[in-house]
């Protein structure tokens, strides 16, 4: 996705969130499964992106504002309330016979998180916690 259209677009529902309030904009954002995935991946670019930047309005100028961050998070917070089995979403688990993935579902032994998991995660730690 070109982060320059992300960030207008974040303006504008951000604009509509403060005069409307969150609450009634956040009801006209997608909210499927298939939808998690591809906004923690605009969040963490968001964010490399501004680490990147040389200066401010380079930062600007690649989707880096705060207000791209804020409505991706919001958009985020009415996803993580639909209940879905993360493998089922996540593009990077390999899909097939009795692979990790399945045997992570079960709760078996050696089970790690999914990768998107991981990446929330650390974004999450990196930026947010520190």
């Amino acid at each position: 996705a070109d982060m320059a259209l992300v960030q207008r677009v974040a303006r504008v529902l951000h604009a509509f969130a403060t005069v409307r309030g969150y609450k009634t904009v956040v009801r006209f954002f997608p909210h499927e499964a298939k939808d998690l995935e591809p906004v923690v991946a605009l969040l963490v670019r968001s964010h490399d992106a501004a680490l990147h930047a040389a200066t401010l309005a380079e930062a600007e100028e690649l989707g880096t504002a705060w207000e791209t961050r804020a409505t991706l998070i919001l958009w985020l917070s009415i996803l993580v309330l639909i209940p879905f089995d993360l493998v089922t979403v996540d593009s990077q688990v390999a899909t097939g016979g009795d692979d990790g993935a399945a045997v992570a579902a079960r709760g078996g032994a050696g089970s790690e998180a999914p990768p998107v998991v991981m990446r929330i995660l650390d974004l999450c730690q990196r930026r947010y916690l520190a």
